[in-house]
């Protein structure tokens, strides 16, 4: 085995998600990892308001207790790739590479417009709540959050609902420049959720950094196309 490869899937998905990449990584000779982070996949939710720190933390025992050798190849998909940042920095000698595929690690303090939006919500919510109104309730609420692109806070339940609110209000850019591990930022330039332009984030703060762009693709490319993903993971995998 040429090494052990942890992989992290995004918000919304779970570990079925690398199922190509997965493939193509046990054929280059690498043992592979992928979990369901907890409230994901078969894996329940935490019990209380996790942060991304905790989602770091639980991964650290998690791979302590399937006893895999250190160091690893960590690569983390999105809000997987926040998770994999934390992690790194926390545990900078469990981390041999780090491969980031649209990470979501950057946040910004809510623009007028979003507070607008916000305010909508609010004044929507007390609206729908009048009698003769309400019945609508669950269409427009489904209809506000699609509109502002948050599906995945509409689908979200109970706790896990806390947890994502959470989760976008930290914004790891202060750690990058602790991040010394080789790291590969691979990027599709048509992500919409995770813009491309967050890119220059990532290059002005890693200090070891590579970058890898794909015309063409989205947000969730690698779930059907890995071909030249593969080729530059490999490729990064074999530089030393």
């Amino acid at each position: 085995m040429q090494g052990t490869v942890v992989l992290l899937h995004g918000w919304g998905a779970d570990s079925s998600r690398f199922n190509l990449l997965s493939k193509e990584l046990k054929n280059l000779g690498f043992d592979i990892k992928a979990f369901d982070m907890p409230g994901f996949g078969e894996e329940p939710p935490p019990n209380k308001v996790w942060g991304i720190a905790d989602y770091a933390s639980w991964l650290k025992e998690k791979l302590k207790g399937d006893g895999i050798d250190f160091p690893i190849i960590l690569v983390g998909h999105s809000f997987g790739g926040a998770v994999a940042i934390k992690f790194t920095n926390d545990n900078p000698k469990l981390v041999k590479k780090l491969i980031l595929v649209s990470p979501a690690a950057v946040r910004f303090k809510r623009s007028k417009k979003r507070w607008v939006w916000a305010s909508f919500v609010e004044i929507g919510k007390f609206i729908f709540s009048l009698p003769g109104i309400s019945y609508f309730y669950e269409f427009a609420r489904w209809f506000v959050y699609r509109v502002l692109r948050q599906k995945d806070y509409y689908k979200a339940d109970g706790i896990m609902r806390k947890v994502m609110a959470k989760v976008l209000q930290e914004d790891l850019r202060p750690i990058f420049k602790n991040i010394k591990t080789p790291t590969l930022l691979v990027w599709g330039m048509d992500d919409v959720f995770t813009p491309f332009k967050l890119h220059k984030f990532y290059k002005e703060g890693f200090p070891n950094l590579t970058l890898k762009a794909y015309k063409g693709k989205g947000h969730n490319f690698f779930y059907l196309d890995v071909d030249d993903l593969i080729n530059d993971i490999e490729e990064f995998l074999n530089n030393d």
